[in-house]
């Protein structure tokens, strides 16, 4: 990979690391994971709990690019326990996350992992889901609370 690659990657994972923080709020802190990357992959970034972020910056992104990319999210996000995001973006278009319909749409299991199964959205659309989500836990947790206090 040239230097001019690596840098062009370093600035997509910056640009979104600020992206989320101004979509999602204080309430996180979000990093480019510098100590566990190696060059066969890694989460990009951290900070968001129960998603493995892969960022992708390229000047042209094609449709088989696209596939390996996702199926390295997929990869990196089962070996941390976490739900696969697809941050990807190709020069002077506007980024695009992708995630697995399995996710949004209960499908049953063998499905999470192919391309063709994948959810696309705009950064904006993915953080509300992720607002949407916090709101739906936090919730339930609540609701799990007021249960345990009222007497049987």
């Amino acid at each position: 990979m040239s230097k001019m690659s690596r840098e062009k990657g370093k600035r997509g994972e910056r640009e979104v690391v600020t992206m989320l923080k101004d979509l999602l709020g204080d309430g996180y802190v979000f990093k480019r994971n510098l100590l566990d990357q190696c060059h066969d992959g890694g989460m990009d970034i951290l900070g968001l709990p129960h998603w493995a972020i892969e960022v992708k910056n390229y000047k042209e992104a094609t449709p088989s690019l696209i596939n390996g990319w996702w199926a390295q999210t997929v990869d990196e996000a089962k070996k941390a326990s976490r739900h696969p995001v697809l941050f990807w973006k190709q020069s002077r278009r506007p980024w695009v996350v992708v995630v697995s319909g399995n996710h949004l749409i209960s499908m049953g299991s063998g499905w999470e992992d192919d391309y063709q199964y994948t959810i696309s959205m705009s950064p904006e659309m993915f953080c509300s889901l992720v607002r949407e989500e916090i709101v739906v836990e936090k919730s339930k947790s609540d609701r799990w609370q007021d249960l345990l206090a009222e007497p049987l």
